[in-house]
């Protein structure tokens, strides 16, 4: 078995709105292919946003072919380390309509 690989929900939307550089479009892509794993609290933080229809269909056909990892202390524990190395702030910013009802 390879690596295995969380998204994040910024990553996800990054990657929807096609934001992200080439290479980095391209290694999502990749961890797309393979079926990534996606906390539950991602799937929250991605859904919870009202915005259009078709973004919304967007969003939850991404959502649905990733893997729903169900959340315990080691999935909140690995988010909040990963929060603090990369001095991420957890709502940095406004999703709604973001880029998708083209």
């Amino acid at each position: 078995m390879g690596k295995e690989y969380q998204i994040d929900s910024n990553i996800i939307i990054d990657y929807l709105d096609n934001k992200i550089p080439s290479k980095g479009m391209e290694m999502v892509s990749e961890l797309v292919d393979a079926n990534p794993n996606i906390p539950v609290i991602t799937k929250i933080e991605v859904l919870r946003f009202n915005t259009t229809e078709n973004a919304y269909s967007i969003l939850g056909s991404f959502i649905n072919i990733c893997n729903s990892l169900t959340i315990n202390d080691a999935v909140v524990d690995k988010k909040i380390e990963i929060y603090k190395q990369h001095k991420i702030k957890i709502a940095r910013r406004y999703y709604c309509g973001y880029g998708f009802d083209q």
